[in-house]
């Protein structure tokens, strides 16, 4: 499994995790009241707002990406913790899944996201308004 590779390569890695990208999220209602007058913002947006639109039962979205490249841009926009991860290697329900072994290890994982500090960086970068 590539995973069990790039993780045990002892290459720096921080890896942003489901947990973390959970932790900023938008509202329907929120996403559709944004506007921007930057290029990049309004592609953005449209984007957004259009996964809304296609899928009216959606409430809710994650920015599992976004966290990743804004953590990368901005590594205080979260807390992590060195950790040592294994990775399922069984062809079952868990292969390539990560878990924490409970040692210590090389791996960044974020455990807490500064979430005003993140929309923030979007909204500087995207130039959003009403966020």
């Amino acid at each position: 499994v590539a995973a069990e590779i790039v993780l045990s390569s002892r290459l720096p890695i921080t890896l942003v995790d489901l947990a973390a990208c959970r932790q900023v999220g938008i509202s329907r209602e929120r996403a559709l009241d944004l506007r921007s007058a930057h290029p990049l913002g309004r592609l953005t947006l449209d984007l957004l707002q259009g996964w809304f639109r296609r899928e009216p039962a959606r409430q809710w979205f994650e920015f599992y990406d976004p966290l990743a490249l804004a953590i990368a841009l901005e590594p205080a926009i979260a807390t992590v913790a060195k950790v040592d991860l294994d990775v399922g290697l069984e062809e079952n329900e868990s292969w390539g899944a990560t878990s924490e072994t409970g040692g210590p290890g090389e791996i960044s994982l974020p455990r807490q996201v500064d979430a005003a500090r993140f929309f923030g960086l979007l909204e500087g970068l995207l130039e959003l308004e009403g966020l």
